[in-house]
């Protein structure tokens, strides 16, 4: 048993950053969370198209998209930083959030078995508008 897993194996990544916006696609950027065991899960990106360009006016802050969102991005790898996010819609306003999966695993020689599933709270919101037109 690894006293530690909560440090690296239930928490979002941090630092979630837009790094550039396109007609219908995003780059979103993180600090990778600390897994010291290579291949053992990845992140999702998970987000929605808000309905109208007033639904946020009433609202303190970006509020999470649905935990089951209408769009979902995965990584390959706990060590993926960002991500590309494509087939958005032109002038369309998003909200995204990532979280940390952590696969079973049968354990080895330097780790512990991991039985179940593990899916981190969700990390900060980051909101943004794609351009109008094309790419």
């Amino acid at each position: 048993f690894n006293p530690g897993w909560a440090a690296f194996q239930t928490v979002p990544p941090a630092n979630l950053d837009l790094t550039s916006t396109g007609a219908t696609s995003a780059s979103l950027s993180w600090s990778p969370i600390p897994f010291p065991i290579p291949n053992a899960g990845r992140y999702q990106i998970i987000g929605e198209a808000l309905d109208s360009v007033f639904s946020d006016r009433f609202e303190d802050g970006a509020l999470p998209p649905p935990i089951d969102g209408s769009i979902v991005f995965e990584t390959q790898s706990h060590s993926d930083g960002s991500i590309q996010l494509t087939d958005l819609a032109p002038a369309t306003t998003y909200r995204f959030f990532v979280r940390t999966i952590t696969d079973p695993r049968p354990g080895g020689p330097l780790d512990d078995p991991q039985k179940n599933l593990l899916i981190s709270a969700p990390g900060p919101v980051v909101q943004f508008t794609t351009m109008a037109g094309l790419n």
